[in-house]
């Protein structure tokens, strides 16, 4: 019963964002993303359990992934405007002190831990300017190769507190 919630609700937020994507919704394409969907729903709750990942979040997650989750287009429109402008300038790539940043995060195999790590990696890597480069689950950091970085910054939120 659980997988079958599982994978519903992966089917429909992939068929939503398919849909959300489409400049005009004709039949066929409505068919193709929801059989995509679908298909990706499968391999995703497949890949959540070879990873080990327990499903749900508890509340205290939830609110932290939300949080990210709202920086993440704020800092990706900010991080864009900052590239256009590095390359734009000519400016040089910042030292390697100043790019090569250690993100401490929640260390272990505890669920929490891990979930905080998963969202961590993805916010960090869903703007334009950083991206996750290793993961150390005992030591409880993330490697992050950061070409531009400013407010908001979702290196400190992620990081842990």
């Amino acid at each position: 019963m659980r997988a079958g919630i599982e994978i519903a609700v992966w089917w429909v937020a992939g068929s939503a964002i398919w849909t959300a994507t489409l400049s005009s919704i004709a039949p066929g394409d409505l068919i193709a993303g929801v059989l995509a969907a679908g298909v990706c729903a499968v391999l995703a709750r497949v890949a959540r359990r070879a990873m080990g990942g327990q499903p749900g979040l508890s509340p205290r997650m939830w609110l932290h992934w939300l949080a990210w989750a709202v920086l993440v287009p704020p800092a990706a429109a900010a991080d864009l405007v900052r590239l256009v402008r590095w390359l734009g300038e000519g400016r040089p790539e910042p030292r390697p002190d100043q790019r090569f940043v250690r993100l401490p995060v929640p260390g272990g195999d505890g669920r929490d831990a891990i979930t905080w790590r998963q969202g961590a990696v993805l916010a960090v890597s869903s703007t334009p300017g950083s991206v996750v480069l290793a993961v150390d689950a005992e030591g409880g950091s993330l490697d992050v190769d950061r070409l531009v970085g400013g407010p908001p910054d979702l290196s400190r939120r992620v990081g842990r507190r």
